[in-house]
């Protein structure tokens, strides 16, 4: 009864889709697919170099091996030239990542504005300086208060250099 419906040639598989041509157009690239991981990307080639168990590339400066070559370029030039890549357009400061760029922009962002802590007053020129204190000094101190089961204290020990702390849980013994 399937087979009017259905006529594959007495195959179980239906026939592969007809190949379309790849029409090339300008500015933008085709991009392919990788069967290993299932990804689109566009130089298939320099892609399988990211499933290789060994990686290919090495810094001639530090032992840092990295599979690709611009990752290798690039932290030559962030981390032994310290070459800015970043310059902040409104002050002309420069940066060498991006992360410290995009902290380093948020101070402009609300500019002329101040923001105060609800728990000390202190003020801070963004939201996001303010956010951290709070993370850092506040927080901090509510988690020490709540012991974490009873007859545990959790105090925090602090290293200033590093602005980190670490939970020391000491036991009480009865």
């Amino acid at each position: 009864m399937w087979q009017m419906f259905i006529d594959w040639g007495g195959s179980l598989n239906p026939p592969p889709p007809p190949d379309v041509p790849y029409v090339y157009v300008k500015g933008k690239r085709k991009f392919h697919l990788c069967d290993i991981c299932g990804l689109f990307v566009n130089c298939l080639r320099r892609h399988y170099d990211n499933h290789s168990e060994e990686p290919a590339y090495s810094c001639p400066h530090c032992p840092v091996k990295m599979k690709q070559k611009s990752n290798i370029s690039q932290h030559i030039l962030q981390v032994h030239l310290r070459k800015p890549n970043k310059t902040c357009k409104i002050c002309d400061k420069s940066f060498i990542h991006h992360k410290t760029y995009r902290y380093h922009m948020l101070t402009h962002e609300g500019e002329g504005k101040t923001f105060e802590c609800p728990d000390c007053e202190k003020t801070f020129p963004n939201a996001i300086y303010l956010r951290d204190h709070v993370n850092r000094l506040h927080n901090a101190a509510k988690a020490a208060k709540k012991p974490q089961e009873p007859g545990e204290k959790v105090q925090r020990k602090r290293n200033r250099s590093q602005m980190q702390s670490a939970k020391i849980i000491v036991r009480q013994t009865p």
